[in-house]
């Protein structure tokens, strides 16, 4: 029983790792596609939208899922990035004046 366990929570943490590892490919296209939407010059929001719209479409395709759980997907991933970003800076100037960064 314990090698089953032991199997069991390798797996498990291999599935974490290969979601957080979609997750970041996820937030990569999504700020791809909102680059793609700052440089097209859009004036409406619907036509911002398009480049991201577009993006989910091929991804979708290519991974044959839903374009709109895609995209949900990749706002998901990108407002994860963001927090954590967001955490990561705000804990670096929490910091006592003098402590190490780690770096």
């Amino acid at each position: 029983m314990r090698d089953i366990l032991a199997r069991l929570d390798e797996a498990s943490r291999a599935a974490a790792q290969a979601e957080a590892a979609q997750a970041d490919v996820l937030a990569d296209i999504a700020e791809a596609g909102i680059r793609q939407a700052e440089e097209s010059g859009a004036t409406s929001w619907r036509e911002a939208e398009e480049p991201l719209r577009a993006l989910a479409e091929r991804v979708g395709a290519a991974v044959n899922m839903d374009a709109r759980e895609v995209r949900r997907l990749m706002n998901d991933a990108l407002l994860a990035r963001r927090a954590a970003e967001k955490t990561r800076h705000s804990a670096f100037f929490r910091q006592p004046v003098g402590a190490s960064t780690g770096h």
